[in-house]
């Protein structure tokens, strides 16, 4: 913050995202008249979130040297950021903070901090999925608590990550995460389990950590060719008529066959080689050792071909 070491750490965003924090506060001359003009009739406490939290997106877009206007809320009262630019807020007791980036390295972004208190168990049903719900009560009492809070900041991040892009309200349960306590990273697997067809083709993906008596997560879609191509160990056409890749899965309480699949259907794709998306829901699954390797035969004649 203004007076005390970061509490955000750099590694909870990718390369390309900025971020600021403060302390809630009124300061009039940091506020633009019609960023003020919205919060003239809140109650003290919204009226100091709100400031420093403006406050936070205006330092972190001046380090990455957008032209500085106000930022009004949309109807729906999330932050309009300026053309080219994504951002996020978060603010709990003590803290309020930001991240931006451009949109030409990513599309999506969320950050949420929460104070680092753990949770009552009674609360899973209104934040876990089944699954996670499964696994966190194989756990003893005093991890579970904390790791609820964690999947409920992770989700707050993700929420926010997404709903610029969807305009779509989920409720928690319906998202489910790929949680690895051991390295502090999220992917998400499934962000609405009862939709058909996803919201996303890209992957959502963040960290979590701890630190000055707070738990944050930070979410974010990014602009890259192959968003999950640190999983892949080979790729390789022994003939023109295979197709073979070793994956690496990441470890964490759940391993998602689907998951796999969208992985392996992503590389395919990009390889040119669309004849054989469509035998990717075939695809044998092994869960042991949190790898997989596929080795997919098709009659295709284009992949016959010797061009």
């Amino acid at each position: 913050m203004d007076s005390k070491a970061a509490i955000i750490p750099p590694s909870l965003f990718p390369k390309g995202v900025i971020t600021a924090e403060t302390n809630p506060r009124l300061s009039f001359s940091e506020l633009y008249d019609s960023e003020w003009q919205v919060i003239a009739n809140a109650v003290p406490k919204r009226q100091a979130e709100f400031c420093g939290g403006r406050i936070c997106a205006h330092r972190a877009l001046d380090q990455l040297g957008v032209p500085r206007a106000p930022i009004l809320p949309n109807k729906d009262r999330s932050p309009r950021w300026p053309k080219g630019v994504i951002g996020t807020i978060a603010h709990t007791r003590g803290v309020c903070a930001a991240a931006v980036a451009k949109t030409r390295n990513v599309i999506g972004l969320g950050l949420d901090i929460e104070l680092d208190a753990p949770l009552e168990s009674e609360l899973m049903m209104h934040i876990c999925s089944p699954r996670e719900r499964e696994w966190l009560l194989g756990l003893p009492d005093e991890d579970r608590g904390k790791l609820i809070k964690v999947l409920f900041c992770i989700k707050e991040a993700v929420f926010k990550c997404q709903y610029p892009l969807s305009s779509r309200f989920i409720s928690y349960p319906n998202i489910e995460i790929a949680l690895n306590v051991k390295t502090s990273d999220f992917s998400v697997l499934n962000l609405d389990m009862f939709t058909e067809k996803p919201i996303f083709k890209q992957t959502i993906m963040g960290r979590f950590a701890f630190g000055y008596g707070y738990v944050m997560a930070g979410a974010s879609i990014s602009i890259v060719k192959y968003p999950c191509n640190t999983l892949i160990k080979k790729c390789w056409f022994p003939q023109k008529k295979f197709l073979s890749l070793d994956l690496n899965q990441p470890s964490g309480p759940f391993i998602h066959e689907a998951n796999i699949s969208c992985i392996a259907k992503k590389i395919i794709y990009q390889t040119g080689y669309k004849c054989f998306t469509d035998l990717v829901s075939s695809i044998p699954f092994d869960a042991q050792g949190f790898s997989s390797r596929f080795f997919i035969q098709t009659d295709c004649h284009l992949c016959h071909s010797s061009g």
